[in-house]
């Protein structure tokens, strides 16, 4: 059987000077203890020095890993820690400033949650803190990297030509399920989360397409790019999806980062800008089809003028102005997991007793299909459970995200999330040995994408919702693996990692 060919490889550079590259990650912290500084010097109440001083804090320690990735190598890199630390700051520290200063003391995060004190911030900062030291520490204990590295990894690649063919299966067959389930051509019994990993195939079969680009000069592949992004974003928004309408983009951005090993601001910073401008429009659109008032999913896939219609009326009579604002605080709602968290802690146990952690057992529920088991429980129950007893009341229909800090501290209190972001970041670690290392395939690299989508932006959901999300959404690239060993065959050699 004949191998793949290996791509010409940059010959190496030397390297600068390790202390360069930490002369820039050394503006966030003295910034941080800048706004301190100044907090102190501007009498600010002794509450809040403390907040401040949290935040700092829990700052300089999520800077850990990315200080230790600017002195590796390229194929060294702990890509999956770094991007968990950037989502905790963005989830338990930029709120601190997003929120509970710029409005004046209110920390909510969804809609609800009032009479948040100083006290219950702090609180809550220290769980989160407490959350990041666990994971961190289960992170680079060796246990993780010594299982991880024991198991046998894949060795069968993709070459070009079957990237493009396997991408051209996925990309329909995703469609196919996703737009099933919309038109309720699928009944509710047969519904698994199998069956929600296959409705994100497209989104796969793009990022396997970007992969074809990057590790290959798939001419092919960026040319279908370009011709379906827009297409599959148009669809998910207009199904009332905000965040399946930048998956497709951030699929793209992940699967460079994975080959890459490096992770650039630029790509940070159009995410963030991206979110800023689309939420808006994006949150009245979705109102718009979840209340039923104007129009449903179904109604906006057979009749999409009238979708532009209603969104050309509400752009029309937008203020730039307030357009930027609502953009602005609706990303910060987004990422805001201080404020569900501060709750949880301030009323478990006194209001709400300990639960004993029967929302982690849902977690292996899930696996049992319902055409198998009728009566099985909605696995996700929790969100509704969370509004009931911690949000608004169980007056309000809402999901709400306990964070996993606020899921083990509702559990088992303190010591649950000191064990249970242990017990995550062994897992983490593991993941990252076996997706992330260097030198890895193309099956592997499409699965590091597809992990590093379903963690980053997961530190404020559920724990069934963020670990199943990594078995099932992977769910289909097993599937396509084994349909290529069976109709390919033959062992292949890794392809190297790409310097991008």
């Amino acid at each position: 059987m004949s191998e793949v060919s290996i791509p010409a490889q940059r010959p190496p550079q030397p390297r600068a000077n390790p202390i360069l590259h930490l002369i820039p990650l050394a503006v966030v912290p003295i910034a941080g203890l800048l706004v301190f500084a100044v907090g102190i010097a501007m009498g600010a109440r002794r509450d809040n020095i403390w907040i401040l001083g949290l935040a700092v804090l829990t700052v300089m320690v999520a800077m850990i890993p990315l200080l230790l990735d600017r002195v590796r190598s390229d194929e060294n890199r702990q890509i999956l820690i770094t991007f968990l630390s950037l989502a905790w700051m963005a989830s338990f520290v930029l709120p601190v400033y997003s929120d509970w200063y710029l409005n004046d003391g209110i920390l909510a995060g969804i809609p609800g949650l009032v009479g948040i004190q100083a006290r219950d911030v702090i609180l809550g900062q220290a769980a989160a803190l407490l959350g990041l030291v666990g994971l961190l520490l289960g992170f680079y204990l060796p246990i993780g990297s010594i299982v991880g590295r024991a198991l046998p990894r894949p060795t069968r690649d993709w070459s070009q030509p079957e990237c493009l063919a396997i991408a051209m299966v996925l990309i329909p067959l995703g469609f196919s399920v996703s737009l099933a389930g919309q038109f309720g051509l699928i009944p509710e019994r047969v519904g698994t989360g199998v069956l929600g990993g296959i409705a994100q195939s497209y989104n796969i079969g793009l990022a396997l397409l970007a992969i074809a680009y990057f590790r290959h000069h798939s001419q092919a592949a960026l040319i279908t790019l370009i011709l379906l992004i827009p297409i599959i974003s148009s669809l998910a928004f207009f199904t009332g999806s905000k965040s399946q309408l930048l998956q497709p983009m951030m699929m793209v951005a992940f699967a460079h980062i994975v080959l890459a090993r490096r992770i650039r601001v630029f790509w940070i910073a159009g995410g963030i800008t991206a979110i800023v401008l689309i939420y808006p429009i994006s949150v009245f659109f979705r109102e718009a089809v979840n209340l039923g008032n104007y129009l449903s999913a179904v109604e906006v896939l057979s009749n999409p003028g009238r979708a532009f219609g209603l969104l050309s009326a509400f752009v029309s009579q937008a203020e730039l102005g307030s357009y930027l604002t609502a953009g602005l605080e609706a990303t910060g709602n987004r990422f805001n997991a201080l404020g569900i968290t501060s709750v949880i802690v301030r009323d478990t146990p006194e209001r709400v007793p300990f639960q004993g952690g029967w929302s982690i057992g849902y977690v292996f529920v899930a696996y049992v299909p319902r055409i198998f088991w009728a009566d099985k429980p909605m696995v996700t129950m929790l969100g509704q459970w969370i509004t009931n007893n911690y949000g608004p009341g169980p007056h309000i229909t809402s999901h709400t995200a306990p964070s996993w800090v606020g899921e083990f501290y509702l559990n088992f209190g303190f010591p649950g999330i000191l064990l249970g972001c242990i017990t995550l970041g062994v897992l983490f670690r593991l993941l990252q040995e076996l997706f992330f290392r260097g030198n890895a395939t193309t099956p592997l690299v499409l699965m590091g994408v597809v992990i590093l989508s379903a963690l980053v932006l997961s530190v404020e959901k559920s724990l069934v919702v963020t670990l199943n999300s990594l078995v099932f959404n992977t769910f289909p690239i097993v599937i396509a693996y084994v349909g290529a060993v069976a109709l390919f065959g033959g062992r292949r050699r890794p392809v190297p990692v790409q310097r991008l």
